[in-house]
């Protein structure tokens, strides 16, 4: 619950979610098997104690059919110990999957959170830099202004660029 809890943070990714919910199934296929598992020794020992009640009915002969009935449910236990064994390996390698499972997530977990990390890093450099830019355009301005009042001609990036753009048409017109 705690890695779901983690993963549904400020910007839980698609990944996770994949993960999660891919955890959430093998916690389910794990409880699913542990009822299988349960229903079989459950079944298991009902036969186990209708072949001893059909043993001590042996003691009192009564035919064949008390023999049918013996080897009839002594094939059906042998099945269900077979079962309950396929589904105990079944169990531990779900739950291998759900520790893997678990694992990944953590890991992608702390990679996120680095990611974000950097992140909000580098947003912060970002804003630094647009306050530095800022600084230096207000700087700019205000020389600009303090050569104007002296009487010195200022040109504005806008004419410089207009007239590279003019110069620039007139170079392409005369190829």
């Amino acid at each position: 619950k705690s890695a779901t809890q983690a993963a549904e943070g400020p910007a839980g990714g698609s990944d996770n979610t994949e993960l999660l919910q891919e955890l959430e199934a093998f916690k389910n296929q794990v409880q699913s098997h542990l009822a299988e598992i349960g229903r079989l020794k459950a079944e298991r020992q009902e036969l186990q104690r209708r072949a001893e009640a059909a043993s001590s009915d042996t003691a009192h002969p009564s035919g064949n059919s008390s023999d049918a009935a013996k080897a009839e449910l002594e094939s059906r236990l042998a099945a269900q110990t077979s079962e309950t064994e396929k589904l105990k390996e079944s169990r531990s390698e779900l739950e291998k999957q759900l520790a893997s499972a678990t694992s990944t997530v953590a890991i992608l977990q702390t990679e996120k959170s680095k990611l974000q990390t950097e992140v909000q890093e580098s947003k912060k450099e970002q804003d630094d830099l647009l306050m530095l830019l800022a600084d230096q355009d207000q700087k700019i301005h205000s020389l600009k202004q303090k050569l104007k009042d002296l009487g010195e001609t200022v040109e504005d990036e806008d004419d410089i660029d207009a007239r590279d753009q003019t110069s620039d048409e007139e170079d392409e017109d005369e190829d």
